[in-house]
Formats: structure tokens, sequence, C-alpha cells
């Protein structure tokens, strides 16, 4: 190893220090193309087997034409460990899997859930019920139990070796799940004798590790280009055979070199094969009257154009057709593109043109294939790669990709859908928009299904370009546009959202579907809600309704009658909010509408004790009930569910805690059982912020864990912010102060991006909720400013019940602030804490006509009035504060206990 000795000796010393009893390592071996990075893993590969221990070695690399696939570096090392082909059936790939793992962790039904949520992750086409998620709740997300499983098995073989190896290759390559997998890997290697060599190119310097963090890319090797005497000795080594060396050639080769090993081996091929360089098996000879006609090209891709330009036609042919499949090709595929030339070739010539091909080592056979029956190969260097597929002439390009995408299609059967991605660019390539797009909506939903929301938005936004331009598809255009504006609401991704719902509505008034023109105003007043702004949702809704309304669609006039009707409540227009809940709860009294219902129903209770009429909130409360027996007689488990969720959050604002309680814990039951984990997620948040309200914090707390860790699963964003900000409230009550300013800076990163959610509604109980974790840690100007930041935002969305939560935080703030400050302008009043204290009562006891929904935070008001009325030596005034706090929570079932924690 030339040059590279050092290095040589690094890898050594790890893989030593590892098998005698030490812990591993990770080293990253960074440098750019063509400067020897795969030749020491080779020959480190090589030194190992050479030994008497027996180590296991893992082996995966990441080849851009796979980029696209999840996890694509740990799906090579399985496909290669496991021996599972690309064109092995479903059950046949999930067999080889199981067992596999089986055989290393133990049989019984453990293995199976690990092998189903590994495959499902990696992309592999097996079935991973949704109910595995919800049993496993607690894990944090989909990647954490694939890395534990990962890391079981590095454990398990830990114990039966002395070390393990790991060898991975082209990490610039990587998708962020395997990045994320490699940084696993790194922190194993300090538990287990795990030696992980990783190789990677730089983005911009020599000291750069490229896409993997340096922090994570434990000891850093970076190899530079071979120094001017190293290169002579490696010209040297390399035309050893050769009886005398002439000065000058091993001169040129040496300057144009520049360091680089992979152009010095490239150009002796090149004068070996333009017959300068006689190659014998023993001896080698010069031909030296050739040698003052040497051109000697400039860099290494013209020193490989050079070696193209010495292949014969069907040689060049050849390798060009390999070069459009991608670095990694099979025989079968350009066996199938040479009998479909426009001119074919006999199977014999391609086959002896392949052979031709390996032994001027342009390309390598591989001793296992991705797809049984076929012969895989690879390109020499991806260098090779590029400048071959740049070769091919432009208007055959086309050709050779519709070819490659129609045998790859054929092979994958019926795992077509894991290799949708590298099929359908095939097809773009192609020029063939239709296949292409087809494929991409099948890759995103592929996506979908292994919980990568990412990949599925980004296929669905590849597709939609293929066909924006042909109005015949309009249909399909409207599909793929609501599907992509609902999964960018569902990350949070608001301001996208809304220009792919707006992209929506003007593509079906130019199809002339109104249905959809509807569905997309919805979409958009859905997305204003979220970002407090009620106007547009008002206006959004209402143009949806009247388009809905002309073409009798009346599923989506509901949902924008429902909108509508929700729009006027927030903004106050109470009489017009109960009309038209009372007319969307009108067409919904069908057999077929029966969410409907009860949604309209719940929005009827929601604005009558906003209205502070319990009455009549009761009486709809009793319809609602009423509404979910016939449902539970009628067996319509998911109307069922959403029922008594329902019911379950309505007696909650009540402060009907236990009725809320037994209605959460039946919903639970049946998302449980329908497979249903969003829903299951809404329903454990409403079970943990029922225990909050009544004083169970300790409960409350896995109830919002497993809400978060389900949101973080499906990758919803936007109900993930909510579940955390109310976890974060807790955390606060329990005085966990530094966790829960931690889990609400988070979330405060992510809303203050005015290019993804333009506003947020729960914005001012988010400050509110900062402010109160920094006065806790004595933070006392950062927590007036968001106190008052909490202000600002509930008087601009005209929000009384988050106007009296701002005030009282406020309130908290002055409390703690030196004599002389303890008052604050607020317009054109200055207040001290008490007035705070004292307008947040206010707004509470006018807050749902100051009854049973408004108690709680009545009771939290006067609780910390009472608190500072006593501190300031008022006894009298903080006694009847208490009392009339004490009160409320008796009114409410809070124990004495559990009502200091609302301190």
């Amino acid at each position: 190893m030339i040059g590279r000795e050092a290095e040589f000796k690094r890898l050594q010393a790890a893989y030593s220090q590892a098998i005698n009893g030490g812990p591993g390592e990770m080293i990253t071996i960074v440098g750019d193309a063509g400067v020897g990075k795969s030749r020491l893993l080779h020959e480190f590969n090589n030194w190992i087997r050479s030994l008497s221990d027996n180590v296991p070695v893992f082996r995966g690399r990441i080849y851009q034409q796979v980029r696209q696939l999840p996890y694509a570096l740990m799906r090579d090392m399985l496909a290669a460990y496991f021996s599972i082909q690309d064109n092995d059936p479903p059950r046949v790939a999930e067999e080889k899997l199981v067992q596999g793992l089986a055989d290393i962790l133990g049989r019984g039904p453990e293995a199976r859930q690990q092998a189903q949520a590994i495959a499902q992750l990696v992309g592999m086409a097996l079935p991973m019920g949704k109910q595995l998620m919800l049993e496993t709740a607690d894990v944090p997300s989909p990647s954490e139990r694939v890395f534990e499983s990962v890391g079981r098995f590095i454990e398990v073989m830990a114990q039966r070796q002395p070390a393990i190896v790991m060898l991975l290759e082209d990490l610039h390559w990587a998708d962020e799940d395997s990045l994320q997998l490699v940084a696993y890997l790194r922190d194993l290697c300090q538990k287990f004798p795990l030696v992980l060599v990783v190789l990677t190119r730089p983005l911009s310097g020599a000291t750069d590790t490229g896409r993997l963090p340096i922090r994570k890319a434990g000891t850093v090797l970076s190899l530079e280009a071979l120094s001017e005497e190293q290169s002579h000795e490696l010209v040297l080594e390399i035309l050893r055979k050769l009886s005398e060396i002439p000065s000058g050639l091993a001169d040129l080769i040496v300057e144009r070199a520049e360091g680089n090993p992979f152009y010095v081996e490239e150009l002796v091929k090149v004068l070996i094969e333009d017959g300068i360089i006689i190659a014998g098996e023993k001896e080698w000879q010069l031909r030296r009257g050739q040698l003052a006609e040497v051109r000697v090209p400039p860099n290494i891709t013209g020193v490989l154009q050079a070696r193209l330009d010495r292949l014969s036609s069907l040689e060049l042919n050849t390798l060009q057709k390999a070069a459009v499949v991608g670095r990694v090709f099979w025989d079968s595929a350009i066996l199938s593109m040479a009998n479909t030339a426009v001119e074919p070739f006999a199977d014999g010539q391609t086959q002896a043109a392949l052979q031709a091909l390996e032994k001027r080592e342009l390309i390598f056979r591989r001793s296992a294939s991705g797809f049984a029956g076929t012969q895989e190969y690879v390109f020499k260097h991806a260098i090779l790669h590029q400048v071959t597929y740049e070769s091919v002439l432009l208007r055959l390009r086309p050709l050779y990709h519709q070819q490659i995408a129609d045998w790859l299609a054929e092979q994958s059967g019926e795992r077509i859908g894991e290799y949708a991605a590298i099929i359908a660019e095939h097809y773009e390539l192609a020029g063939e928009a239709t296949s292409a797009a087809e494929l991409y909506e099948v890759a995103a939903n592929r996506a979908l299904e292994a919980l990568n929301i990412e990949s599925g938005i980004d296929y669905f936004r590849r597709a939609l370009l293929l066909v924006a331009d042909k109005p015949h598809f309009a249909a399909w255009q409207i599909h793929l546009q609501e599907e992509l504006g609902r999964l960018l609401f569902q990350q949070a991704r608001f301001v996208e959202a809304a220009q792919v719902y707006l992209t929506m509505r003007y593509t079906a008034e130019e199809d002339g579907d109104l249905d959809a023109q509807a569905r997309a105003g919805n979409g958009l007043a859905v997305i204003n809600r979220e970002q407090a702004d009620f106007a547009g949702m008002l206006a959004s809704a209402t143009q949806a309704d009247q388009v809905a309304w002309l073409v009798n669609a009346e599923s989506t006039q509901v949902h924008s009658l429902l909108l509508q009707g929700e729009a006027h409540m927030l903004l106050g227009e109470m009489d017009t909010a109960v009309s038209v809940a009372e007319r969307a709860l009108s067409m919904s009294e069908r057999p077929d509408e029966p969410e409907a219902m009860t949604r309209s129903l719940r929005l009827l209770v929601e604005i009558h004790i906003r209205l502070g009429q319990y009455e009549q909130a009761g009486q709809y409360i009793d319809q609602l009930e009423s509404h979910l027996a016939l449902l539970e007689i009628l067996e319509d488990e998911t109307a069922v569910a959403l029922a008594r969720l329902f019911l379950g959050q309505l007696w909650c604002r009540l402060g009907r805690y236990e009725e809320a309680d037994a209605y959460l814990k039946q919903s639970l039951t049946s998302y449980q059982d329908l497979d249903d984990p969003a829903a299951a997620a809404q329903t454990l948040a409403a079970l943990g912020e029922t225990a909050r309200l009544r004083g169970d914090l300790y409960t409350a707390v896995p109830f919002y864990r497993k809400a978060i860790a389900i949101a973080d699963s499906l990758g919803d964003v936007q109900n993930g912010l909510k579940y955390q900000l109310s976890q974060s409230e807790v955390f606060v009550d329990l005085g966990h102060n530094e966790i829960a300013q931690y889990l609400l800076q988070e979330v405060q990163e992510i809303i203050e991006n005015v290019s993804r959610m333009s506003g947020w509604y729960e914005a001012p109980r988010l400050y509110a909720c900062l402010a109160r974790a920094l006065l806790a840690q004595d933070m006392l100007v950062e927590a007036l400013r968001y106190a008052r930041q909490a202000h600002r935002l509930a008087a601009k969305q005209e929000n009384q019940a988050y106007l009296g939560l701002a005030w009282r935080v406020i309130g908290q703030a002055l409390q703690k602030l030196p004599t002389d400050e303890k008052s604050l302008p607020v317009g054109e009043a200055v207040y001290s804490a008490a007035d705070c204290f004292a307008r947040s009562l206010q707004l509470f006891e006018m807050v749902n006509g100051g009854g049973a929904a408004s108690k709680w935070q009545q009771m939290r008001t006067l609780w910390v009035w009472a608190a500072f009325e006593k501190e300031h030596g008022r006894s009298q005034s903080a006694e009847e504060l208490e009392k009339r706090a004490i009160t409320l929570a008796d009114e409410l079932g809070i124990t004495l206990k559990r009502r200091r924690h609302h301190t």
C-alpha cells in the first residue's frame, strides 16, 4: 500500500484492539475519487481474511442508482448476509430474513416482529400491521425499533465472536436514514468489539467528512494525494516487470497524475492497450520507438475516455448499455437490451464482450447477484461509470433507459413497489412521462407504508411535475395534489400545503370539477384555522360550500359547513355559528353520514359551551350519546370510536373527568382494534389532558409520551407539536422546568419558521408555558418577554382564554421582579401583578360564560393570586382567594394534595 502505510497500520491497530478484548472503533476514511479509498479497504479486508480469527465481516455499499431506497446501506448488508435477492417473492424474502434473524436472536414472535419492523423500513415488501406500532408506542420512532434490533444483533454476535467488522462504502450517496444508522453503529463501537470502517468523499475540503457530521465520524483518516516520491514509487511498482523504465516516461506519468493513484493505474492500461507496453505473463516489454508518439491525457477523465476509444464497437456498445443501467448491472439486462436493439447482437457476442471488458479490468464480477439467475457486475470505479454514461449518444439514452426500465419492471415481479422509484427514474429519462408518473405514485405510496413521509412527498411532487402540462390527466393531477397537500399539512408545512391546495383548486376550475374545487377550499380552510387566520378560514369554507352545493356534493358540503361554523365561532359570531352548525346537522341526518352527524353535534356542544349555555350544550350531548347508542347497535366501529372520543373530550371540557376517562378508554380500545394509530394517538393525548386537568400529573406523562411516539412514527408533525406542548405543560407543573424548556424550544423552532408555518393557533399557549418554565429557573427577563409575546398573539387572535392565560403569567413574572419594577405598561395603562391576576380572573369568568368549562382556569388564577397576596402579608385577601380556589377545586373533584401541583 504505497503512500497508505500509516492508514493501513491504523486500521490494523483498531482491529487488534477489538480482537484482544478492547473496545471497538469507528474509522472514517475521507478522500476524493480515485485517491485509493476502496483499495485500502480491499487490502484491509484481505488481511483480515488471511488471519485465523474467523471474524465475521459485513460489507455494505450505497450506489447512486439506489439512493432513493430508504436505509439503502442496511438493505445492502441484509440482502448480502441473508442471501435475499431482488426478485425473491415477498414471502421468500420475509422467510429468509426471519429465519436469519431467528438463528441469531432466537426464535419466536419477537424475531418475526423485529424482521417485520426492519423489512418495512428498508423498503422490502413485507407487511407490518400498524397494531405493532400501537403495542410498542413507548419506542420514540420506527427507526429506534430498527436500531434496537441492530443493537441486539451486534450484541449477540459479540457474545459469539471475538470481534465484528463492518466495511461500508460510498456514504456520500447515503440517504438520511442510513446516515443515522451509521451514527448509531458508531455508539455501539464503545460497547462491543465492533470495528466500523466507513468510506466517503469530502464535500468541500480535505478535512471535511462529507455528509457525515464530523462529530459522528469517529476517527477520521484523510487520504491526501500521493507525494511526488510516492507517485514515483507507485509507477515503478506497477511497471516492475519492465526490464528498464525510461525516466522520462515515469516523470511524465507522475506529473500528469498529480498524486492520484487511479490515474496512474489507468494510464498504464492505456499504454498496454496501445501496444506501447507488451504485458507478458512474467515479463513486460516496452516499445521505445513509439514513446515519442504518446499523448498523455491531462486528467483522469481524459485517460478513461482514451480507454473507451480503444474498445471495439461491440465492447463499447455493451459497456455503454451497462452504464445506463447503473454502476451495478446484470448480464441478463444487457442481453435483453442487446436483443431488442435496432441492430441486435447475439447472446454469445454480448457475453464475449462482457468477458473482454472484465479482462480489461473495466468491470468486475460480483460473487452474489441481486437477481436470481443473473450474473452481477460492477464498474471498476464511479468515475469510469460516469465517463462511460456521458459517452452514450443523447439520441440513444432514452431508448436504453426504457429498455432497462422494462427489464427491471419484469424482474421485480411482485416486489415492483420496492423498486418503483428506480424504475420511474429510468422511464423519466426515457421521456415516458406517464409510466414514470405512475411508478412515482407507486413509490410514494410505498414510502408512506414504510412511514417515510419525506420520500412520499418527493415522489408525489415528481409525479405531478410529469403530468402538470397534460390537461387530459386533470383528474390524476387533482388526486396527486390532494395527497400531497394532505402530507404537507401533516408535516406542519402549512405554506407549501396551502400553495398545493390553491393549485388544486385552479386545476379543478380548469377541468370543471366542482367537487374537487370545494375539497381544495376545505383543505385551505383547515390550514387557515391552524394559522389562526379565521377570516381566511371562513372565506375558504364559504366558497367551498357554495361550489359543493352546485353539484350536490353533500359530504364535501357538510365538511364546508362545519368549517364555516367553527370559523364563525372563532370570530365570535356565535348566532351565525349556531345557524350554520344546525344546517350541517340537518344535512348529516342520513344513515351514510354517521361521522358527519357526530362532528356536527360536537360543534354545537362547543358553541353553546362558549356561549355559557350549558343546558343547551347538555341537550346536544344527550343527542350525541343517543347517536352513539344507535351506532353501537349498527356495529359501525369507526363511527363508534369517534363518538366516544368526542364525548370524552367534551366531558373533560366540562370538568366531568370520570365520565371523560371512561369514554376515552373505550375509544382507545376501539382504535387499537381498528388498527388506527393516528386516532389512537389523539385519544391518548385526550387521556393525558384529562389526567392533567384533574391533577394526576404522573399519569398524564405516559399518555402524552405514547401519543408523541405514535405521531413521530407516522410523521404527524402537526399533531405532534400539540402533544409535545401539552406534555411540556405537565412537566412545568411537576417542576421539571429544564426538560419543559427544551421541549418547548423544539416546538418554537418549528413554528417560528415563517416559510414553513406562517402562524400557529397554539402559539400564545406555547409562549405562556415557556415563560412559566423560564420563571421557575429565575430567567426573569426572558420569561417576561415570552409572556408579553403570548399576550400580543392572544390579543391578535381575540382569544379571551389565551389572554387570561397570558395575563396570569405576566402577573407571575412581575411578582418575581425587583420592588421598583413590579409594574408593566400595557397599552395606555400600567399594570401591577395584582392587576394582572385580576384581569386574568375577569377574563376566565367571562369565557364560556364563566361556567364549568372555565372553572379550572379560574381556580389556577385564584390559587396563584392567593400565593401573591400571602407573600405580601395580605392574609385576609389571600385566605378569601384561596377559599374560592378550593371551592372550585372541590367542584372539579381535585384533592388538596393534587391541587398543590398547581401553584
